[in-house]
């Protein structure tokens, strides 16, 4: 079975039959079905128990573990939503550490052209500018 990494770049992986389209997040992205866990804008994990398509509206819930509360996937999210605490945290991280490539050597870092403490200060600024409600206009 592909996991939802090996079929991101495919569409046909991301819906089901015909006219049946892909379930989508809070912030418009679609979310693969064997999606198991989504974020609400606070952090919180919610596992993904089953998905459930409606077709009298044409949308999606899903369901969590020890809830009969459905939950609709355009109020949660497929990433953690970022924060100062955890911005805070990745800055005392090296480069390497900071883009989760310990082990993986610089072929494969974000930073291979522009180097890694470029790459690495360019990111924690775009992600300080986006929690602080700047756009990078400003």
């Amino acid at each position: 079975m592909k996991t939802s990494d090996e079929r991101k770049d495919k569409p046909e992986a991301l819906s089901w039959h015909g006219s049946i389209p892909a379930p989508r997040d809070a912030e418009g992205r679609e979310i693969p079905l064997d999606t198991k866990v989504m974020y609400d804008s606070l952090g919180n994990e919610y596992e993904v128990l089953a998905w459930s398509y409606l077709p009298n509206s044409g949308g999606w819930s899903m369901s969590i573990p020890h809830s009969k509360t459905k939950y609709v996937p355009e109020s949660l999210r497929l990433a953690k939503p970022d924060s100062w605490e955890s911005l805070e945290e990745d800055v005392m991280k090296n480069p390497c550490e900071y883009f989760g490539l310990p082990d993986e050597g610089c072929d494969v870092c974000p930073g291979k052209d522009s180097g890694c403490l470029n790459a690495y200060a360019s990111d924690v600024v775009r992600r300080a500018k986006a929690l602080a409600g700047v756009s990078d206009r400003d």
